[in-house]
């Protein structure tokens, strides 16, 4: 369901390197958890966290009415994880 590796299941979890935030997303959704958040996202995060998109992982939290945050200040990537956004500039927020 979230696409992990078949190795996964029987490694240690101090060995799983970039896999560890996929993990994460399996074992809170298993704990019934409904907010999953992801680190500060640079323009670099997004290559790799974009996997998450293609491979259907945030559109699976979506159906499953989970909510999703995504930080970060990459705009126009921002929107095609999320349906919405809070920027905050200063004191100040908007939401979108």
């Amino acid at each position: 369901m979230f696409f992990l590796s078949d190795e996964r299941f029987e490694k240690n979890l101090s060995l799983s390197s970039g896999e560890i935030w996929t993990i994460s997303i399996a074992v809170n959704f298993a704990l019934g958890k409904d907010v999953f958040i992801y680190p500060w996202l640079n323009v670099l995060d997004f290559d790799v966290y974009d996997i998450h998109c293609k491979l259907g992982i945030i559109d699976l939290l979506k159906r499953y009415g989970k909510i999703v945050i995504a930080p970060s200040s990459q705009d126009k990537r921002i929107k095609k994880l999320c349906d919405h956004k809070i920027v905050f500039k200063r004191e100040k927020y908007l939401f979108k």
